[in-house]
C-alpha cells in the first residue's frame, strides 16, 4: 500500500486527478485532523457508483502528488 499524503492539500490534488480520469468529480474539505471528500459520479446503479468512489480514494492514497510547499 502507498504512503499516506503528507497534508490534506496534497490529498485533495491527488483525489481530483484520480476523479478526473474516471469522469467523476470530488469536493474536498479538511480540518487539522480530518479530510472529508465527496465523490460524485453518474453510474448505472449504487454498486457501480461505490466502486468508482472507492477507486478514486484508493488512487489518491496510492499515487500521492509531491507537495508544492517545502
Amino acid at each position: 500500500m502507498g504512503r499516506h499524503p503528507r497534508n490534506p492539500a496534497d490529498f485533495a490534488v491527488a483525489a481530483e486527478r484520480a476523479a478526473s480520469v474516471r469522469a467523476a468529480s470530488i469536493v474536498s474539505a479538511h480540518t487539522a485532523s480530518q479530510i472529508v471528500n465527496i465523490v460524485t459520479v453518474l453510474a448505472a446503479d449504487q454498486p457501480a457508483a461505490v466502486a468508482v468512489a472507492l477507486a478514486v480514494v484508493s488512487d489518491a492514497l496510492t499515487h500521492p502528488v509531491a507537495s508544492s510547499i517545502r
